[in-house]
């Protein structure tokens, strides 16, 4: 019996090893960092055709160390065959943000680059450190990214959140599918 998987898409883990040579494949990511205290950044305000930047997130509250950051970008998948319209993290804001002491990053984002941006720097063959630039500072502070969730909507005013993260746990990859739940208390 065959099961073929997306490892990238719908709500998954982003593990290190998908861009740093000695990074964690996705079932080596330790699972404390799946669980624990959860704050919602609402960012939904920020326009979808351009990136967050520092001085965006310097607005938002303070994040005490050890939270799972939970980004609520409102995102909604194009009707058609259109490029994903959302806001995304520039290399900067993703830099300053990895400096917090966060136990995991989760976005209902379906990444937290620039699908369009990407794929431009893919077709002029562009170094790895400049297509995947939002990734590095967070793989290098060995934060994992979780994106593609959904229904962070419902915790929009909660002040007492718990993630808990369930990745799939297939060996020797950059990713995996990932059922996720908040406990809200």
């Amino acid at each position: 019996m065959t099961f073929t998987l997306l490892s990238h898409g719908g709500a998954h883990l982003d593990a290190p090893g998908r861009l740093l040579r000695d990074g964690l494949a996705a079932d080596q990511v330790p699972l404390d960092r799946f669980y624990g205290p959860a704050r919602i950044w609402d960012i939904r305000w920020h326009d979808r055709n351009t990136p967050l930047e520092i001085n965006d997130l310097e607005q938002m509250p303070e994040i005490q160390p050890g939270t799972v950051l939970l980004l609520f970008s409102g995102y909604a998948p194009p009707a058609d065959d259109d490029w994903p319209t959302y806001t995304w993290l520039s290399p900067q804001a993703a830099t300053w943000l990895a400096q917090k002491p966060l136990r995991a990053l989760a976005t209902d984002m379906p990444s937290i680059g620039s699908f369009q941006q990407t794929w431009s720097l893919l077709e002029r063959d562009r170094q790895p450190e400049e297509v995947w630039a939002e990734r590095i500072p967070f793989f290098r502070a060995g934060i994992p990214i979780i994106e593609g969730l959904t229904n962070l909507d419902q915790l929009e005013h909660e002040e007492h959140i718990t993630f808990a993260g369930f990745p799939l746990a297939i060996s020797d990859r950059t990713g995996a599918p990932m059922r996720a739940v908040a406990l809200v208390y």
